[in-house]
């Protein structure tokens, strides 16, 4: 039984590390991708989901959700990531949505929107 108790628990530690480094990189990537050209962005992002233009301005919003099953249930997370483009740079990237916890300890913030990103940072 303790064997099975320690096993789960290391389990659950190596998941919470996954989810404070992919946190920690969507995060990251908010500053890092400021100045990325259209179309590395459609590069390693894909094709938005919904686009529009203000101005000079123009928004590019990709989405993503995500459920998370544990012992005891599941939850959602999803988020909007609007990367914000100016003569065809990025100037700007906003994150909206539930994209993650607010625990002030375990800083996992963002985590929804790794998927968004992980291939846009090497």
């Amino acid at each position: 039984m303790m064997r099975k108790n320690l096993g789960s628990m290391l389990v659950g530690l190596m998941l919470l590390g996954c989810t404070l480094q992919h946190a920690a990189v969507a995060n990251k990537a908010q500053k890092d991708m400021v100045g990325m050209i259209r179309g590395q962005l459609f590069q390693c992002a894909g094709v938005p989901h919904r686009t529009a233009k203000e101005g000079d301005l123009e928004h590019l919003v990709y989405s993503a959700e995500q459920t998370i099953a544990y012992r005891r249930g599941s939850f959602s997370e999803n988020c909007d990531a609007t990367f914000i483009l100016r003569q065809n740079v990025v100037v700007k990237v906003m994150y909206r949505g539930d994209t993650g916890g607010s625990h002030p300890i375990l800083k996992t913030k963002g985590r929804a929107c790794y998927p968004i990103i992980e291939h846009c940072l090497k």
